[in-house]
């Protein structure tokens, strides 16, 4: 009776228009899940009839316009040690990677084009990075689905509130054959980031439960290791530059936070801060989240890099990175060089999104929480040259820049 009068109520002062749009707007997403849940047992219903290509792998990037993360490296090594056993395809929303690659003897489509779903229904592998948004999910059902991650998660699950049906569907549809994995730490970790969602994330329980977690490290970690055929595709002009660009500086900095809702941070005074980048020469890159702008002072030794491409081949050359909530830092930690977490914003961060139960055990001892510590912190690794952080390092069984063939070894 409740929702009626308030049916009635919104009928009577904004009119039946602004109803049915309310309507739509709530029940659309259910709709399209049903959808696709709906098109997910035709196609496996399909498969079974039909089969698939076994040696046909589709990969996609969860920003969908971008080559790059683990998707992105496990699609270069099938092509360079394996490609004249099997098809790597790579499908895109952004023509002009789609024509690069074409142009450099890679299979690739539009992701959104009759050929890049045909693609995704004949496949016998597809690879994820991501949540399964990066896709038409529906077209892979009977295909060995890999999820490789967008990364260790340091964040809280993002908050949502989730029926029992649309639960049930995301857990029958949206289920995984092999999770990656970097560590057994890394495993129980993830397990615990999903304990409390009830919807289809990159690790959640029936990802992982249903399906076999494989040890095999982040391929995209390779990059950080050695040198790798094709690393550069993806990576914007602009930032090969303002990595070249800060050579001549003796301390490379990096800062590379993550999203919030509020859509800007301001993590730097002038002042202070400016006076110690000038005194050590140091240099400063900024890589915001490309939802993200930061505000910073303005000086000649701090450099913005590109939001979106990929910067993996070039955390080598940073000496230290800070981060505040992401897990690149986790990532960072293979190169055995220091990771500061940045938490200027902790009690914000904290009401809209929130951290991983483990965030304070993981961080403690490279946790700053103002520009003072963080620069006392920077001014003690230059001193001192600190050590790698062995809380992060324990959650890596490989760092040996092999993680794309042995994930091969499972594919093949």
């Amino acid at each position: 009776m409740r929702y009626l009068s308030e049916a009635r109520e919104i009928v009577r002062t904004e009119g039946l228009l602004e109803l049915t749009l309310i309507g739509l707007n709530h029940f659309f997403p259910y709709l399209l899940l049903f959808y696709n849940a709906t098109l997910f047992y035709i196609t496996l219903g399909l498969t079974h009839i039909v089969g698939r290509d076994d040696s046909r792998l589709v990969f996609a990037n969860v920003a969908r316009t971008d080559f790059s993360d683990n998707t992105k490296y496990m699609f270069l090594y099938m092509n360079k040690e394996h490609g004249e056993a099997v098809r790597p395809i790579w499908l895109t929303e952004n023509p002009e990677l789609q024509t690069d690659l074409q142009n450099r003897g890679y299979e690739a489509y539009n992701a959104t084009s009759l050929s890049g779903r045909l693609q995704l229904l004949r496949a016998g592998h597809v690879f994820f990075d991501g949540t399964m948004r990066e896709y038409k999910w529906a077209y892979t059902a009977g295909a060995t689905r890999y999820q490789l991650r967008h990364g260790i998660p340091l964040k809280s699950p993002p908050k949502r509130d989730v029926g029992l049906f649309e639960s049930a569907l995301w857990r029958r549809t949206q289920q995984y054959d092999y999770v990656v994995t970097n560590s057994e730490r890394d495993l129980e970790h993830c397990r615990k980031y999903t304990e409390s969602v009830n919807y289809g994330v990159e690790c959640n329980k029936a990802g992982i439960d249903s399906g076999e977690p494989v040890e095999t490290g982040f391929p995209r970690n390779d990059v950080i290791l050695r040198e790798i055929k094709g690393e550069r595709i993806g990576v914007p002009e602009e930032m090969e530059q303002t990595f070249d660009a800060v050579t001549e500086y003796d301390f490379v900095v990096g800062f590379f936070p993550t999203f919030r809702l509020q859509g800007s941070i301001s993590p730097f005074e002038s002042g202070e801060f400016e006076e110690y980048l000038q005194s050590e020469n140091i240099a400063i890159l900024i890589r915001p989240h490309r939802q993200v702008t930061v505000d910073y002072p303005e000086s000649k030794h701090i450099y913005e890099l590109p939001a979106y491409g990929d910067v993996y081949p070039f955390l080598d050359r940073l000496d230290v990175l800070v981060t505040d909530y992401s897990s690149i830092g986790f990532d960072f930690s293979v190169t055995g060089k220091p990771v500061l977490f940045y938490t200027f914003d902790r009690e914000q961060y904290e009401e809209e999104r929130g951290v991983h139960e483990d965030y304070d055990r993981i961080t403690v001892g490279n946790r700053v929480t103002n520009q003072a510590e963080l620069l006392e912190r920077l001014r003690s690794i230059q001193r001192d040259s600190e050590p790698e952080s062995s809380v992060l390092t324990e959650f890596f069984t490989h760092r040996d820049g092999r993680s794309a063939e042995r994930l091969a070894e499972v594919v093949l």
